[in-house]
């Protein structure tokens, strides 16, 4: 993988509560490390990063918040 690239880790599933909490299935091996607070994700086709503010294992996927 060269510098730029991007590589999937996620993939939106639902909606959760009313505070804009997306429940996501992890499609990573090191869902700790890439999903911590503070660190940026892109949605597939944009250049805007979307940085986590919250985010905590949720049975087989993720809730979080950016």
């Amino acid at each position: 993988m060269s510098v730029g690239e991007r590589l999937v880790v996620g993939r939106v599933r639902g909606f959760h509560g009313l505070k804009g909490t997306v429940r996501l299935e992890s499609l990573t091996d090191r869902a700790e490390d890439r999903f911590a607070v503070g660190r940026s994700l892109f949605a597939e086709g944009s250049d805007a990063p979307l940085t986590i503010v919250e985010a905590e294992p949720d049975g087989l996927g993720w809730r979080m918040r950016f």
